[in-house]
């Protein structure tokens, strides 16, 4: 039987090859996003899979036309993912892009999706600077953004005393984004930041960085990381005993800024117990996370989505949306409706703001102990909604052109 990577391989060689062919007659999707580095499991084949699932469930034609989707692995290199985005538009006439999955990378395409007047779906990319200075009429945020992810659990913690932080941090502008964010909150309440180590991408040994960490004595160690970095740093900061044995408890907290079901699966619910964290998507929410979760549980090896690609998902979906009641895949067109329609986020319909945030709700979760959970894949304890109008930058903070007009 073929790997579920092995299959989305063929599967983006296949696309490929038959967009080669296609004319006026389709609606071309093009899903740039990391297929074997570090964010592969929290977006990659899982996104490309949500992404097909969008487009199965209207058929795989919309507006007449039927749907194709392009599929490229931008490598987390900048120069990398604006080559495939301009030969995209300029040579396989795409209609859209999406996912990008990479700060970095979505901030060096935002000139080209200007410039082209295509719609940008943005997913995995968390830099507030998407929807802030480097805002665009094409470009919406579909998930969380650094802002987001820095405010809502340095507020909790900061106000229940653990008010000393050293951060362990990515060292690109997702991580330096998010931590320049979580700093400000933290100082703004009377906390003070005690120190940081930055990693690069994909590191392995995180010895030298949280052994700086330990000798702070900072209450608080926040790792701003993701993918598979987050995963071999929580993972060596339990063999270090950092906290206790238990990443939720002992002399020092260790709270990680992002928290995708695939990092709980890879270092299990005995060391990830009792971690608090902020998310966009659970899949008890209601009936309709429910069936979209198993459907997607079904076809990718029992893996729970994450945030990101359930994000996809809404993303692609809400954009065949669009081009539906537009009756056109017109990009002129099809912003206007996508800007001024209400997204249908599994039976709750929010609204993308002018700054192109969309407003989704975040959930603050709880990790389950392997006691409380009812199965391998019962993850989450609710405990509360997080509004977006209080999760995300205030409006009147943006510095985004277009709130101002």
């Amino acid at each position: 039987m073929r790997t579920i990577a092995t299959c989305c391989a063929a599967l983006a060689l296949t696309l490929a090859a038959t967009a080669a062919l296609a004319g006026s007659d389709a609606v071309r999707i093009g899903v740039l996003t990391d297929m074997s580095g570090p964010y592969s499991d929290n977006l990659g084949p899982g996104a490309v899979l949500a992404a097909r699932m969008a487009v199965d469930e209207v058929g795989g034609k919309v507006a007449g036309k039927r749907i194709e989707l392009l599929v490229a692995d931008h490598q987390n290199k900048p120069d990398v993912g604006v080559s495939i985005i301009r030969k995209w538009f300029d040579v396989d006439h795409i209609d859209a892009i999406t996912e990008m999955g990479n700060s970095a990378v979505a901030l060096a395409a935002r000139d080209i999706v200007e410039q082209r007047r295509k719609p940008a779906l943005v997913v995995g990319a968390a830099s507030t600077d998407l929807t802030g200075k480097s805002c665009s009429r094409y470009l919406s945020q579909w998930n969380l953004d650094t802002y987001a992810s820095a405010n809502g659990i340095t507020r909790a913690l900061v106000g229940n005393g653990l008010d000393t932080w050293f951060f362990v941090t990515v060292d690109y502008s997702y991580g330096t984004s998010l931590q320049a964010a979580a700093a400000r909150t933290i100082e703004s309440l009377g906390g003070k930041v005690l120190g940081e180590a930055r990693h690069p991408l994909g590191a392995h040994d995180f010895a030298p960085y949280l052994l700086q960490a330990q000798s702070s004595r900072a209450k608080v160690i926040g790792f701003v990381s993701a993918g598979t970095d987050l995963i071999e740093a929580l993972k060596q900061a339990n063999e270090f005993g950092l906290a206790g044995g238990s990443l939720a408890g002992g002399s020092q907290k260790l709270v990680p800024f992002l928290l995708f079901p695939t990092h709980i699966r890879a270092l299990g619910l005995e060391v990830t117990k009792g971690l608090v964290f902020a998310d966009s998507f659970y899949a008890d929410h209601n009936a309709e996370t429910r069936k979209f979760a198993a459907a997607f549980m079904a076809k990718f090896d029992n893996k729970v989505p994450t945030s990101n690609q359930v994000a996809e998902y809404l993303a692609v979906r809400n954009y065949l949306r669009a081009v539906a009641a537009a009756g056109s895949d017109d990009a002129e067109q099809v912003t206007e409706q996508l800007r001024g329609m209400d997204i249908d986020n599994f039976g709750e319909a929010v609204r993308i703001r002018a700054d192109g945030r969309v407003m989704r709700d975040l959930y603050l979760l709880q990790v389950k102990s392997p006691q409380q959970a009812t199965g391998p894949t019962d993850y989450y304890q609710y405990l509360k909604t997080i509004p977006a109008e209080a999760a995300y930058l205030p409006a009147a903070q943006s510095d985004c052109p277009l709130m101002k007009r």
